[in-house]
């Protein structure tokens, strides 16, 4: 699917006579994809952010959390309650 991307892109280049190439390094890296590491470390950024916008919407949304740990706190809690709930506990 990559290689095919690459393929119309050089393509177009030639038929519109732009007289451009993806660098060899570039298509090499393109068609390899993302390893092991950046796949864990995209998982890791995503799960960060995702925790973040938890934490700061509970702490700007209740007048009751004073702080970002207080804010975590809450967040945990109701996810461990929401686990429970869901099992009927």
């Amino acid at each position: 699917r990559h290689q095919l991307l690459i393929d119309e892109l050089e393509r177009l280049s030639a038929d519109k006579g732009l007289g451009w190439t993806l660098s060899p390094g570039f298509k090499d890296q393109y068609l390899r994809g993302a390893g092991e590491l950046e796949l864990v470390r995209s998982g890791l950024d995503d799960t960060m952010r995702g925790a973040y916008q938890s934490i700061s919407n509970v702490w700007h949304s209740r007048n009751d959390v004073t702080d970002m740990r207080m804010a975590a706190y809450i967040v945990a809690i109701e996810r461990v309650a929401a686990s429970y709930r869901s099992k009927g506990l």
